[in-house]
């Protein structure tokens, strides 16, 4: 499960595709994580369920995409296993303010060449920097967002 609070957003997950051609077998590839918004810890603050949480989204609170890579790995009896990992990078003015990393969040008209396969490994980590900090907000949400058994909405709001 890559986010225990499903409610957040709809997530859509895009993958670009290589092939071994010739075993058929999908190796490794870019991909892109839809979510609404995100959560963290304040910095130095161990994840927990009364750890200070932030939530940070889009100023405009349209949904955006998360840069990943993935891959296939075959273990030693040749059973395949699917890996998934979000790309961070240096944290933009804002989220410098609770952590030293953010994930890289897109631009949407990014994403489309995030997952052509054709991009050059220089064009593609072109794109892996932070998101300016004037398109994004943050704000304080229960640290019982940290807990996957206070896994509802209200969780979300922000702490008075």
């Amino acid at each position: 499960m890559l986010s225990r609070h499903s409610y957040d957003a709809s997530h859509r997950e895009h993958r670009n595709v290589s092939t071994d051609h010739r075993s058929g077998h999908t190796r490794a590839g870019r991909a892109t994580l839809s979510r609404k918004a995100y959560q963290n810890c304040w910095r130095g603050s161990r994840q927990s369920a009364t750890s200070p949480a932030v939530r940070l989204s889009q100023c405009t609170e349209e949904p955006f995409a998360f840069a990943g890579i993935w891959s296939t790995v075959d273990d030693a009896q040749g059973v395949a296993h699917p890996t998934f990992a979000i790309l961070t990078t240096e944290a933009n003015a804002l989220v410098a303010q609770i952590h030293t990393r953010m994930p890289v969040i897109l631009r949407e008209q990014d994403e489309e060449d995030w997952l052509n396969p054709r991009l050059s490994l220089d064009e593609a980590q072109a794109l892996l920097g932070p998101l300016p900090a004037e398109l994004l907000m943050a704000y304080e949400v229960s640290p019982q967002v940290n807990s996957p058994a206070f896994n509802v909405p209200e969780a979300l709001q922000p702490v008075a």
